[in-house]
């Protein structure tokens, strides 16, 4: 489970990351993200892809999620709670926290992301 993180400080450390031009992100999807660790069961929450590239232009949401949970039960709340405060398109991923492949874990480590919760 996410440590409990007030979503205010989530805000904060995204607001910082997108003045230091880490995080491509707007006001709204810095909300949106915010909002999204609470009440989900995961250990880590990542921003991926475009966004957390900046100096590539638009795209979706890309969001890791590490859990033990099932990924459905873990991917729609995510979703859901992301797109009820941004009307962006979201693609969720969800990796086992105890067990990851091989592939997955290659993936995780060749890929750039940004830290949410």
């Amino acid at each position: 489970m996410l440590m409990p993180v007030l979503s205010g400080q989530v805000r904060a450390w995204l607001q910082s990351l997108r003045e230091a031009r880490r995080a491509g992100l707007d006001g709204a999807e810095i909300d949106a993200l915010a909002y999204t660790p609470d009440g989900v069961s995961a250990s880590r929450l990542v921003l991926f892809g475009s966004r957390a590239e900046p100096r590539r232009r638009g795209g979706n949401l890309d969001v890791l999620t590490v859990t033990n949970a099932r990924a459905f039960d873990t991917s729609k709340p995510v979703a859901n709670r992301i797109f009820s405060r941004c009307e962006e398109k979201i693609d969720v991923i969800v990796l086992p926290e105890r067990t990851p492949t091989a592939e997955q874990h290659a993936f995780v480590e060749s890929t750039e992301t940004v830290e949410v919760a």
